[in-house]
């Protein structure tokens, strides 16, 4: 028995698969096991997958005709003889060290699973931008937290996704994937039962997964996408007389938001889903009813989600047209911003969460070599170099580059920020400071819909 099998299900991804098995196979810690599962691909990943194998005695080949992901999961997983079962999708990549501390914190405990956190990327030729997604809300604060998943259904509104950690086999092969077609949403199911049954979990402040986004090719653009996600869910239905009543509202809370995330990608593609239109009769019915019996409030959602939930119940294309538009605004907004800065000479004020996404579309847009560097009022981060741009102090940038057009990126201190700019002899025309950045260049939807609909747009 080794300590971990890692499970890899492979489906036409030659494009990113080397990357993926690189950081698999040199894992810090050697006594694993590498299932890869190929679902009949057509492009060169078996190829791929057989070059691997040949050089590492550790991986193991099941190749076997396309049946979808869900089947893939069972079938890798009856090979597996690990202490512990890891899974790694094949557009992403995890850290050297991911199952070396995974393993560390859970092999003397009685844990059922343990987690650590991952950072979604966008890749952009040489610049790439990422942001973390968080699986439990204590890490903010702390490096490492034990719960009792069973009684924090709220658990499951942030910890999504079942690739990011170990689970003890023999817990993990208690809950069967569901064997439906494509490779989308097969770990709903999943997720609800690991989360809802467990007794003990570990949450650590640590990065080790790094989540591809932005691929067009991805299971998240599936047309058919809604009917999966009613597949999950009226197979979960069965479970709900038996469970208290927190895990009812997580079962529809977690319902109506995948409805709402699938209509936004729905959106990004401009394109409504008629694939998945024999599945939103049966959604709008369990979610009306979650509304009637009192288990959904308006109090359960921001006021944009709560007013997209209403549009879903009267009419899934007003949705789709009510989203179509928010993201053609978004869109112009963000283009027409972006194109203020061609001619200029750029500098961002702020190398936080808003800074860099700034300079994400910037490259995104063709307009990366106009940026000569972050500035930033902290010393802790002045002389850093972040995603190759310096870090310069503002007395830096002011008299250094006096032509420069600056970018205030702060959600808070726009408005004292440009006037400390102003203060120091910036031409008002020359910088950009306003209160509506926040909301156009943090959002990762909107970024996952410039990443998709721009990269094509006249310049």
């Amino acid at each position: 028995m080794c300590k971990v099998s890692i499970l890899v299900p492979i489906y036409n991804v030659e494009k990113y698969l080397r990357q993926c098995l690189d950081s698999v196979v040199n894992q810090t810690l050697q006594d694993i096991e590498i299932i890869c599962i190929n679902d009949g691909s057509t492009d060169s990943s078996p190829a791929i997958i057989n070059e691997y194998a040949a050089k590492d005695s550790r991986i193991k080949v099941i190749n076997k005709p396309n049946s979808g992901y869900g089947h893939s999961m069972n079938q890798g997983l009856k090979l597996a003889q690990g202490e512990y079962i890891g899974i790694v999708e094949t557009d992403d990549y995890i850290e050297s060290y991911t199952y070396e501390i995974l393993y560390n914190e859970i092999y003397k405990t009685n844990t059922e699973y343990i987690k650590g956190k991952t950072l979604a990327f966008f890749d952009q030729e040489d610049f790439k931008y990422q942001f973390p997604m968080n699986a439990c809300p204590d890490w903010e604060t702390k490096n490492k937290v034990v719960v009792n998943p069973s009684r924090y259904p709220w658990l499951l509104m942030c910890d999504t996704f079942v690739w990011n950690g170990i689970y003890r086999r023999t817990y993990f092969s208690k809950f069967q994937f569901r064997e439906t077609p494509g490779a989308a949403f097969q770990d709903i199911g999943k997720m609800f039962q690991l989360i809802s049954n467990a007794r003990e979990a570990i949450y650590l402040n640590k990065v080790v997964y790094h989540y591809r986004q932005g691929d067009i090719l991805a299971s998240s653009y599936n047309h058919k996408s809604l009917n999966y996600v009613q597949d999950e869910y009226a197979a979960l239905e069965r479970l709900l007389p038996d469970l208290p009543a927190g895990w009812i509202y997580a079962y529809y809370r977690n319902m109506a938001g995948h409805i709402l995330n699938r209509f936004t990608f729905m959106a990004s593609e401009g394109i409504f889903w008629v694939e998945s239109e024999r599945s939103i009769i049966w959604l709008q019915e369990k979610i009306r009813y979650a509304l009637n019996n009192n288990i959904l409030h308006r109090e359960n959602f921001e006021l944009d989600k709560w007013e997209q939930l209403l549009l879903f119940l009267k009419d899934a294309k007003l949705l789709f047209r009510h989203n179509q538009m928010i993201t053609e605004q978004h869109v112009n907004i963000t283009l027409n911003t972006v194109k203020q800065f061609k001619d200029c000479e750029l500098i961002i004020f702020g190398c936080g969460a808003i800074g860099k996404k700034v300079a994400f579309l910037l490259h995104l847009l063709g307009f990366g070599s106009k940026l000569i560097a972050f500035c930033d009022n902290s010393t802790n981060n002045q002389g850093k170099i972040i995603d190759n741009l310096k870090v310069l102090s503002p007395d830096q940038a002011v008299e250094n580059y006096k032509n420069a057009y600056f970018f205030v990126a702060s959600k808070s201190h726009y408005k004292d920020i440009k006037y400390q700019l102003l203060q120091m002899g910036v031409n008002e025309n020359s910088i950009y400071a306003e209160d509506f950045s926040e909301k156009i260049f943090v959002d990762v939807f909107t970024l996952q819909i410039l990443y998709r609909q721009l990269k094509n747009i006249d310049k």
